[in-house]
């Protein structure tokens, strides 16, 4: 499995605002009641160079060189699939350190959890944690040396597979069972020659997806089928030519879907292929996509594709998602979509199919990284979470959506270097002036918030480097000084601003690097 690069360099902006009976800047003479400690956390896509606290209306303002910002998550959230946000209070939820390779629910309402983290906020996990239903970390706890890729559960079993080779300092090579009520190890022991990524339950018997060649001393190519009672690879052998990443069964089919162009000796089953469990044999289908399949999922009737791939059999255009006829194998005609990149995970609740991964456009609709269609129509819904990178895997329990990835954030905005945050909700206020280069610096005094940096336009109208908006209105006050370069820096003191950058003009007037204005009537000063 390819490790993708995040697509945002992520900054978070940690801020704690004791509310005390002196304002941090000199905007007014009011003063705040020192009861209040508030925390927040964002991220931004970009460096966060400034901040101004408005105490009265209790916002933050920020500057910089971002233009976008959200909520950090840490690399998993449970998403409240109705409103699209964190269905946890997610100042109280833990944060998941590092990437989310695959999540399940364990039949309580929680989720186990298998990545490449080492910390669930305060405490250590290494790469598994069980979540519970209020977002609390439960108490299993084992010491696993490297990720958990995949994870099955069944009669309080938890089957493991990644990267590891020891848990606990027992040797388990690439796969081990835990029993959830004691949070021991069993004695299931396999021993693979390379990882699993990928694992999937079926009665008595454990189908493995991954780099290994070998089970057990016995020839197995990144595809088999362990028994769970004896710990002993089946007969099956389907030997793909690479790697398979995910499985789905559907009563007695299994359905495979990876990087593979042959399997079973068959040339034409190419990146997608369906066998009978019964068998063992390779089914005559054959939709043929024509590049690699990442995730299946399967509603009552319907087998939905995702992956890279841009269409099936030559002939049906699809933009790396796809659904098919259970009953008939029939690629569903009326079911279309056009996705800008790749669909890593899927999961279907009721009347919705959930897909995650890196895409960031649907059609000609945003939807960064995960989205939702109804089943029925085969349209986008209105599920819009907008998370900051790729989506790697998904799991639902009701109408909680739990995703893990490489993002470390939701319900990301579109900020063009300057935002505000209403500290009374923690969320970012609807306020989004157009910034066309980086804001070096914010301060507050009376009504105004003032701005500089390298800047030349706001609002599509020209203010080189030097601006004020009004805060009752938001909107951009007339004053409009132009300097010749930058501004890094500014000061109030005695009814005057003090701007200090590389600038050597103001208006055609000298001023080398440092100025002031007079608040009074916004004049340069001698």
């Amino acid at each position: 499995m390819n490790i993708k690069k995040l697509y945002y360099f992520i900054l978070s902006l940690m801020v704690v605002i004791f509310f005390t009976g002196a304002d941090c800047n000199p905007q007014d003479n009011t003063t705040s009641t020192p009861t209040t400690v508030l925390k927040i956390s964002y991220t931004a896509d970009n460096n966060v160079i400034t901040s101004a606290y408005d105490s009265k209306n209790k916002r933050l303002y920020i500057g910089g060189s971002f233009t976008k910002i959200g909520t950090v998550t840490g690399y998993g959230v449970p998403i409240n699939t109705t409103t699209s946000k964190s269905a946890l209070d997610l100042s109280k939820m833990p944060r998941i350190n590092k990437r989310v390779n695959c999540v399940i629910p364990d039949g309580n309402g929680g989720w186990f959890i298998g990545g490449e983290f080492t910390k669930v906020g305060n405490t250590e996990r290494k790469y598994l944690v069980r979540l519970k239903k209020d977002g609390t970390i439960d108490s299993l706890n084992l010491d696993i040396n490297e990720a958990v890729m995949g994870m099955a559960l069944a009669n309080n079993i938890l089957y493991i597979g990644g990267f590891f080779n020891t848990i606990n300092g027992e040797t388990k090579k690439y796969l081990a069972a835990i029993d959830i009520k004691t949070g021991k190890l069993t004695d299931f022991n396999v021993n693979l020659n390379e990882r699993v990524t990928n694992i999937c339950l079926y009665g008595n018997t454990l189908y493995l997806a991954g780099y290994f060649t070998s089970i057990n001393s016995q020839t197995r190519k990144y595809l088999a089928a362990v028994d769970t009672i004896s710990g002993n690879p089946t007969l099956w052998a389907p030997d793909p030519d690479s790697i398979v990443s995910d499985i789905l069964i559907n009563g007695t089919t299994l359905y495979v879907g990876g990087y593979f162009t042959a399997i079973s000796g068959d040339n034409t089953k190419k990146y997608l292929a369906a066998f009978d469990i019964t068998t063992g044999g390779l089914l005559p289908w054959s939709p043929s996509p024509d590049d690699s399949v990442m995730a299946l999922a399967k509603s009552d009737n319907t087998l939905f594709v995702g992956g890279r791939f841009q269409s099936m059999s030559g002939v049906y255009p699809r933009k790396r998602l796809a659904a098919f006829n259970l009953s008939t194998g029939n690629i569903i005609t009326t079911f279309t979509s056009e996705l800008n990149s790749s669909v890593r995970a899927m999961v279907v609740s009721n009347d919705s199919l959930y897909i995650g991964g890196e895409f960031t456009q649907i059609g000609a609709e945003s939807r960064e990284y995960l989205a939702s269609f109804d089943i029925t129509t085969g349209n986008l819904t209105s599920f819009n979470p907008k998370m900051n990178s790729a989506v790697n895997c998904l799991a639902i329990n009701g109408t909680t959506l739990f995703a893990g990835g490489e993002f470390y954030s939701i319900n990301v905005k579109k900020r063009s270097r300057i935002a505000s945050i209403d500290l009374k909700s923690g969320l970012p206020t609807d306020w989004a002036p157009e910034i066309d280069d980086n804001v070096r610096d914010l301060i507050l005094y009376g009504n105004n918030l003032y701005v500089a940096g390298d800047f030349l336009i706001i609002n599509g109208e020209s203010r080189e480097r030097l601006a004020s908006f009004d805060l009752t209105t938001g909107q951009l006050t007339g004053w409009n000084p132009s300097f010749d370069n930058s501004i890094f820096s500014l000061a109030i003191a005695n009814n005057k601003i003090y701007v200090g950058g590389f600038f050597t003009d103001i208006d055609s007037t000298p001023r080398n690097r440092l100025a002031s204005f007079d608040l009074s009537n916004l004049t340069l000063t001698d």
